[in-house]
């Protein structure tokens, strides 16, 4: 699972294919290879719906959240203990990022997040144990 949000730091330590290729070698070529096999023995479906929060909400933690955030979240993702979805599309913009409408701020406090809007079409929220909206 943590060859399938592509190469980089997070796969440091890590066995990847029972040590075919390690951790400083993997990369979009291999990635790819991992895509085409699991579309070529029918498994596209499960990698693209059951893995879809993780590969498109996963790099969002690695290179913008927070230590903390990183601590709660990564390992237990990549080891496919948790589950993890992208909160992006609403009703009024789908997934056109820059039509967005719904704000994140912070409270006076700082120490909670305030979210305004409706969001829609979670992919994987149902069933999702976080939501990439950490912070710096």
């Amino acid at each position: 699972m943590a060859m399938r949000v592509g190469p980089g730091k997070h796969l440091q330590g890590r066995k990847l294919l029972h040590g075919t290729v390690s951790p400083e070698e993997f990369d979009y070529f291999h990635e790819l290879i991992l895509a085409q096999e699991a579309a070529r023995h029918g498994q596209r479906g499960f990698a693209d719906g059951f893995l879809a929060g993780m590969i498109i909400g996963l790099p969002t933690i690695l290179n913008f959240g927070s230590r903390t955030c990183k601590e709660l979240v990564v390992e237990d993702v990549l080891d496919g203990k948790k589950f993890l979805s992208l909160a992006v599309s609403e009703a009024a913009a789908g997934s056109d990022v820059a039509g967005l409408r719904c704000k994140a701020v912070l409270s006076d406090d700082k120490k909670h997040w305030i979210v305004t809007g409706t969001k829609k079409w979670i992919t994987n929220g149902h069933y999702s144990d976080f939501f990439a909206v950490c912070s710096r």
